[in-house]
């Protein structure tokens, strides 16, 4: 079967080559001072239907983003912001995680629901420690109040508390902790004996 969605049998090689060839011309780009024109690239809206290529771009896109959070300035950090609203990407997150701002926080709490950023999303919020915090905690409490809550929206709490509970949250959070006791998702609910009491 051939088309536009089906893949080589080795398609993996292929990858891997790309990536090293992808990986030596974006440092190149960066070696040469160019991180405007990196910048550039990433904020351009690509529309792409072959899943290939669109990969290929994706590949890209994180290698540009991460030679671009060598630049540690604020015009670099919000452009990175910029380019990670639309969609969360890997090396965005990676990127923004690599600046250490708590303004980025919002950022990696949405790429929580992300399959393929969680990770990375959960290191950058583990290396910000207790400054993301009061984020975390509001992330737990917000829950769907009409319908079901998205498998998304749980993964993103669940792996919020979980960060929260390896920070160690302020004696200030407990209290509002005490409300995912009663949380109407048996995924969320934490179990009273593992809080404090009030």
């Amino acid at each position: 079967m051939s088309g536009p969605h089906r893949f080589p049998h080795d398609y993996t090689s292929h990858r891997t080559r790309g990536q090293l060839v992808i990986d030596a011309a974006v440092r190149g780009v960066a070696a040469i001072g160019a991180k405007d024109a990196l910048i550039q690239f990433l904020k351009l809206q690509k529309d792409i239907a072959d899943p290939g290529v669109r990969l290929g771009e994706e590949i890209a896109e994180d290698a540009a983003a991460m030679a671009v959070s060598a630049w540690r300035t604020p015009a670099v950090f919000g452009s990175l912001l910029d380019c990670a609203l639309p969609q969360p990407r890997v090396g965005l997150i990676e990127a923004l995680g690599a600046f250490a701002n708590v303004e980025a926080v919002p950022y990696f709490i949405r790429a929580l629901e992300d399959d393929t950023c969680r990770s990375a999303a959960e290191q950058a919020i583990r290396n910000l420690g207790t400054g993301a915090g009061v984020a975390l905690l509001a992330t737990d409490l917000t829950r769907v109040l009409d319908g079901d809550e998205s498998p998304a929206s749980v993964k993103r709490r669940i792996s919020a508390l979980e960060i929260l509970g390896e920070l160690g949250p302020s004696p200030a959070f407990w209290a509002l902790l005490h409300a995912l006791i009663d949380d109407s998702n048996a995924d969320i609910v934490i179990a009273p004996p593992i809080l404090p009491p009030r």
